[in-house]
């Protein structure tokens, strides 16, 4: 969704901004991952860019300043939309699958999950993603159960509860 942003929305140097927004499930709200905006004159003054117009006058150029993509909300968005909660797999939407290298020759990462502990306890039902770890498997899986145990027997993967076997399933089909 693109969104023309309000002026009270704008940073000092631009006059009009522009945000490629998609939508993030686990926030339950859409989130700005590109955004683009006219900067009139305010950078090239700042950095004395200027221009000799036709009529020999000296003038600054007016200035754009794009984001193409951050990557990380990208990402985010991406995973989020396109998780098989039933397979516990990220399920690469059809546009990517070509640049996805083969099942059996894919990079998983392995997520550690942690509960927060506080102490009014609040927080302990939240997992929060402490590392993970990247390696390469060279073999292919029937289904995320094969896998799963492939990757205790091969990397002594211990997990103390669904969730993080779950965060671990849905990490493991990532490729970068």
């Amino acid at each position: 969704m693109c969104v023309d942003m309000p002026p009270e929305d704008l940073n000092p140097s631009a006059s009009r901004k522009y945000d490629v927004e998609a939508w993030m499930p686990g926030r339950k709200m859409w989130g700005e991952v590109s955004s683009a905006s006219n900067c009139t004159d305010y950078q090239a003054k700042r950095l004395d860019i200027q221009y000799n117009s036709k009529t020999g006058e000296t003038k600054y150029v007016h200035t754009c300043n794009g984001t193409a993509l951050s990557s990380a909300r990208t990402m985010i968005a991406v995973l989020e939309t396109h998780q098989n909660p039933e397979r516990r797999w990220f399920s690469a939407p059809d546009v990517l699958q070509e640049r996805l290298p083969p099942r059996n020759k894919f990079l998983s990462r392995w997520a550690r999950l942690h509960h927060l502990n506080t102490s009014s306890n609040k927080l302990s039902k939240f997992p929060v993603l402490l590392s993970v770890t990247t390696h390469t498997v060279n073999e292919s899986f029937e289904d995320d159960d094969a896998a799963w145990e492939h990757a205790n027997e091969e990397h002594n993967l211990v997990s103390s509860s669904e969730e993080e076997r779950n965060a671990a399933i849905f990490l493991l089909n990532m490729s970068p």
